[in-house]
């Protein structure tokens, strides 16, 4: 499973027939509190939209989503973040903890990072 924000849709004329009805979307990756790349995802829950902050999973996981034969996608949108808590790793020692450091991400949610400035 992994997380990312919605950034656009893809329009796409010619589809695989199982991909009908299937909204595509381009989804930047955040790893270890870091936007990472950006896929394209196929939305299973038919509502997400630039700006929202989705889990999605991958795999043959994903292509079974949508209970059709052989869906080609390689990655699903399957729910929304509204919060979530991280701890960043401390890097140094003469730093101080900061706790009530928070940043709203997608859909109204709240990231509280720990880290020491």
């Amino acid at each position: 499973m992994f997380t990312g924000t919605v950034t656009g849709t893809v329009v796409a004329s010619v589809k695989e027939e199982n991909l009908h009805g299937i909204p595509l979307l381009t989804v930047k990756l955040i790893e270890n509190g870091k936007e990472a790349g950006t896929i394209v995802a196929a939305d299973s829950t038919r509502q997400a939209g630039p700006g929202d902050f989705v889990y999605l999973i991958g795999s043959r996981e994903a292509a079974k989503m949508f209970r059709k034969d052989l869906t080609p996608v390689d990655a699903a949108i399957v729910g929304f973040i509204d919060t979530y808590n991280e701890e960043l790793p401390l890097q140094d020692s003469n730093m101080i903890q900061e706790d009530s450091n928070e940043r709203s991400i997608g859909n109204g949610g709240n990231k509280r990072a720990h880290w020491r400035n």
